[in-house]
C-alpha cells in the first residue's frame, strides 16, 4: 500500500507539473432579457462575489443615463432582479465596485466630466451621490477602473489623443491619488476606450478601432504595459467594446451594437487541460483512501 501511495503521489506531481494548456472562450451571447432592453446598456461590471452585474442604461438624447444593478443569489446562473441604483442631475456611467461592495467609483457627465466615489456603510444601504476622487486631473476624465486594493486606477481623457488612457496610484485607499501618467506605451493616434484593470493591476483591457478589444500585460507594478494582443474571440459586427472581466478571470463582458447590448463569454479550458484536471482529481481521491 505504501508503494502504491508513493507511486500515485509521484504521478500526481507529474500531472500537475504539466504546463497549463491554452484555453478558449465560448461564443459570445447576449446577456438575458431584463438587462438588455430596447435602450442602450453599456459599461458592464461584475462584482467580486459574482452576485451583482452593474451597468449603465441610457434611454435617449435629453434623458440622463443611470446605473443599474442586476442581482442573483448564486455566483452562477441567471440574474433574477434588475433595479436602478444611482442617478443624478447629470448622466452617470461606468460603475466599478470595490471587493467589499461598499464603494462605487463612476463618472458623471457634466460640463467637466469627473470621476466620483459613492461610499455606504453596509451592503444593505443604497448608493448615494458620490464625491470627487481626489488627486486626478480636473479636466474631463471618465471610465474609471481600479485594482482590487484600490491603489491603482486607470481612466480615459476623451480630449487627449482621441480618448487616451491614463493611470494613477496611491499608497492608501484613504489618500488622494498621485503619480498620474499617460499610458503612452499603449496610446496611439486612434482611440483607446474604456480601459479595464485586472485585480492585480498586471493586465489591462481596452477597446480600439472598429470595436476590437485588446489586452496588454506587465510583469510587475513598476513596469510599463506591453505584449499587446488583439482578443479576436470578442470581435462582433457593430462591436462597441467596453470590456470587463470577472475577478476570477473566467467571465468576459463587453458591449455590441447601437442601441448597445451587453454580451458575455465564458472561459473553457482546452480538452487536454480538462483531462489533466480529471486525472488529478482521481489521484487525489485515491490518496485520501
Amino acid at each position: 500500500m505504501r508503494n502504491q501511495i508513493m507511486c500515485a503521489a509521484a504521478l500526481l506531481v507529474a500531472v500537475l507539473s504539466v504546463p497549463v494548456m491554452a484555453a478558449d472562450w465560448t461564443t459570445p451571447v447576449q446577456v438575458q432579457s431584463g438587462i438588455n432592453t430596447q435602450y442602450s446598456e453599456r459599461t458592464p461590471y461584475l462584482s467580486y462575489d459574482g452576485l451583482s452585474l452593474y451597468f449603465q442604461r441610457y434611454y435617449s438624447s435629453g434623458v440622463n443615463g443611470c446605473i443599474f444593478e442586476a442581482k442573483r443569489s448564486q455566483s452562477t446562473g441567471p440574474f433574477t432582479s434588475v433595479s436602478q441604483v444611482l442617478s443624478g442631475s447629470n448622466t452617470v456611467n461606468c460603475p466599478w465596485v470595490s471587493p467589499d461592495n461598499l464603494r462605487m467609483y463612476y463618472y458623471e457627465e457634466s460640463n467637466t466630466w469627473r470621476i466620483k466615489v459613492s461610499q455606504r456603510a453596509s451592503v444593505n444601504d443604497p448608493w448615494s451621490q458620490g464625491s470627487i476622487v481626489q488627486g486626478l486631473p480636473s479636466s474631463s476624465i471618465c471610465s474609471p477602473s481600479l485594482s482590487a486594493d484600490e491603489l491603482t486606477i486607470v481612466f480615459n481623457n476623451p480630449n487627449v489623443g482621441g480618448w487616451d488612457m491614463y493611470m494613477a496610484t496611491r499608497s492608501s485607499k484613504d489618500l488622494a491619488f498621485d503619480n498620474v501618467r499617460s499610458l503612452s506605451e499603449l496610446n496611439t493616434a486612434g482611440s483607446e476606450i474604456r480601459p479595464f484593470l485586472s485585480p492585480d493591476a498586471l493586465s489591462i483591457y481596452y477597446g480600439g478601432g472598429l470595436g476590437q478589444i485588446f489586452e496588454a500585460t506587465r510583469q510587475s507594478l513598476n513596469d510599463p504595459f506591453g505584449n499587446v494582443q488583439h482578443l479576436s474571440a470578442f470581435d462582433m459586427p457593430g462591436g462597441e467594446a467596453h470590456p470587463s472581466i470577472s475577478s476570477d478571470g473566467k467571465t468576459f463582458y463587453f458591449v455590441v451594437g447601437a442601441p448597445a447590448d451587453i454580451y458575455v463569454s465564458y472561459l473553457v479550458p482546452e480538452p487536454a487541460t480538462l483531462l489533466l484536471m480529471s486525472i488529478g482529481g482521481v489521484l487525489l481521491r485515491k490518496l485520501k483512501k
